[in-house]
């Protein structure tokens, strides 16, 4: 919709992809085969495991401030669409998208694993750049800071934090830099003597 704010989105894959019809292993394959492919499955579940373990963790961290984010930026896009009469369309996409996250990315991972070839290619995406990786690092640690400070369990203030990082002794280090850098380029420069033009005799070894 042409009057409807433009929303931060990064689409990692289709969603289309993933309908309730899809195929999700459910393990009653481990019991058919010849016992090599048995304990092939087998290890395969267990590291598979191993990894959906992982993602019950960090994709928790990350769901979180996503919920967060996508729910300030449905109610900014619903405000500014009623006063243009008209419906936040994206904006109620990207917020459903958002709900399903967590449980997405447990299906996504058995489905890499176990689930059949894809049917049709995959649509071009809008894959995640470092610099968008890297905010969505330091958006996590913002919420997730709050968070924590608000339920009591990390007792120090933002104004404590500002206090120390400027307390810090930013002239020291940087004098130290400057000092180490000059010590580098005086050393180059003492380790070599010009005799002609073009012609550079090492000194140091001689």
């Amino acid at each position: 919709m042409p009057n409807e704010t433009e929303i931060r989105r990064y689409r990692t894959f289709d969603p289309d992809l993933l309908t309730e019809e899809e195929f999700v292993a459910d393990g009653s394959e481990l019991h058919g085969g010849s016992p090599l492919d048995r304990a092939t499955r087998y290890l395969t579940w267990g590291i598979l495991s191993i990894c959906l373990a992982l993602w019950a963790v960090v994709g928790f961290v990350f769901w979180v401030p996503l919920l967060l984010r996508s729910m300030l930026q449905f109610s900014f896009a619903l405000s500014q669409s009623m006063l243009q009469g008209t419906r936040p369309v994206e904006a109620g996409r990207i917020l459903r998208d958002t709900v399903g996250f967590y449980r997405r990315g447990f299906t996504v991972a058995i489905n890499a694993v176990f689930g059949p070839p894809p049917k049709k290619k995959e649509s071009q995406v809008t894959r995640l750049t470092l610099k968008d990786l890297l905010f969505e690092i330091v958006w996590a640690g913002l919420v997730w800071y709050g968070i924590l400070f608000l339920f009591g369990v990390i007792e120090t203030s933002p104004v404590d934090i500002w206090n120390a990082f400027i307390g810090l002794p930013w002239a020291e280090w940087w004098r130290g830099l400057e000092e180490t850098v000059s010590g580098w380029v005086t050393g180059a420069g003492e380790g070599s003597e010009s005799v002609g033009p073009g012609t550079v005799v090492d000194t140091a070894t001689s």
